[in-house]
């Protein structure tokens, strides 16, 4: 075979090959697969995914989307990122809001009893409410306008993967209506779940700290909360929230009693907002004569400058 031959049969067979590579590699370029074993559990779950809803029948606002924030089985996080879907009925959800700034949305988190909670909240099912008024609270809705709740639901069903799609309930309501107070004490308004709940409360003490001389405090965010439950817990129960102020031993006994005083008022006026009624609030100073540490101390002080609240 000549030299021009065999170097035009060399450029033929590199054609060749090429065009061989090309298909094979477009083929495939887009071609992203998964597990097959994944695919089926996906496919062959029959697990209910309830869809993220908000609605008010008196403005007759109503957003839906099949979607909506899915947690794994025992976390109060939800997966992240949640679709466009769900970020659309946020915003709708955020001009309904700022075109009635009397409304409220409550958000309810479910959970199974036999779930691990891991968290500071008191179940499993108020840490995703909150984690969900977080994540609207960084999206721009006013947290004046967000309260949380619990629901216990064994009915929740997780898939393969753990995921328990939806564990949530959304209720657009008043202000007045989404505040802890009821129109009367029939417990039937809360579930056993609930009630359960609120009786561990009797005779426990909350107790808040003041920095020294200060007569009111920042509340942090589980504090708000631990407050908003002792008034539903109040409401249920049919009783009677009692907060008691105390000081440490700096300053006279008589300006300490003052002190103690304002402090609890304070705190009283925290539990109204968080929806407790006048007739059920008790307040009580006890000024410096109840110490629950040394006086002698900068840390025993600061023991001692507190309130305690508690339902009897």
């Amino acid at each position: 075979m000549s030299k021009k031959a065999s170097y035009l049969l060399g450029i033929f067979i590199t054609i060749v090959v090429g065009v061989i590579l090309y298909y094979i590699t477009d083929s495939h370029k887009f071609n992203t697969s998964y597990p097959s074993d994944k695919l089926e559990i996906a496919n062959s779950s029959n697990i209910p995914k309830y869809p993220f809803l908000i609605s008010d029948e008196k403005s007759g606002f109503k957003a839906e989307v099949a979607d909506n924030f899915n947690f794994l089985t025992s976390d109060a996080a939800f997966i992240k990122p949640v679709s466009n879907g769900v970020l659309d009925v946020i915003s709708k959800l955020k001009e309904q809001l700022l075109k009635n700034p009397s409304q409220v949305l409550d958000i309810t988190g479910l959970f199974k009893v036999d779930e691990t909670n891991t968290t500071d909240f008191e179940n499993l099912g108020l840490a995703r409410a909150n984690s969900i008024k977080d994540f609207l609270i960084s999206l721009g809705v006013s947290d004046k306008q967000l309260s949380t709740s619990f629901k216990l639901d064994n009915n929740l069903t997780a898939d393969d993967n753990d995921i328990i799609y939806g564990p949530l309930a959304f209720n657009l309501v008043s202000s007045d209506d989404a505040n802890c107070s009821l129109p009367n004490t029939d417990n039937a308004s809360f579930d056993e779940a609930q009630i359960a709940a609120y009786k561990k409360l009797i005779g426990a003490s909350f107790v808040i700290n003041f920095d020294f001389a200060r007569s009111s405090t920042k509340l942090t965010k589980l504090q708000k909360q631990k407050l908003k439950e002792i008034c539903n817990a109040a409401k249920a129960l049919g009783l009677k929230i009692t907060v008691t102020g105390h000081t440490d031993s700096v300053g006279t006994n008589s300006s300490n009693y003052v002190l103690g005083k304002k402090r609890a008022n304070f705190v009283k006026d925290q539990l109204l907002k968080s929806g407790g009624s006048d007739t059920e609030i008790q307040t009580s100073s006890k000024g410096e004569n109840q110490p629950i540490s040394s006086n002698t101390t900068e840390d025993g002080r600061s023991q001692n400058r507190r309130t305690v609240i508690t339902i009897s």
